[in-house]
């Protein structure tokens, strides 16, 4: 067996039985457009909206406190004004519906 190291079958169109082999994973690409999220904090007390994909209603309302945790989810663009805009920003997190795949 040849370990972690992975090998080209370029060169080598059968099998080698003391080999193991796996297949690429599959990969999904898919381009979709949404409300941009927050750029700057807001005042202590807002309301924002962040994107939950396992929540019902796919958003969770928070308020800001400016946190750590309230700028790390500004930096990373998942922080919305509106519920509507966190919903939309949660469906795109969701590219692959039940049955599609």
């Amino acid at each position: 067996a040849s370990g972690n190291k992975f090998e080209s079958l370029y060169n080598h169109p059968y099998w080698y039985e003391e080999h193991e082999y796996r297949r690429k994973p599959r990969t999904l690409t898919y381009t979709v457009t949404i409300p941009g999220p927050m750029r700057e904090a807001p005042n202590v007390g807002t309301i924002f909206y962040l994107p939950t994909p396992l929540a019902e209603e796919l958003a969770s309302m928070c308020g800001w406190y400016g946190s750590q945790s309230d700028d790390r989810l500004l930096k990373r663009g998942l922080c919305f004004a509106t519920k509507k805009d966190a919903i939309a920003a949660a469906k795109a997190m969701m590219p692959i519906k039940q049955g599609e795949v």
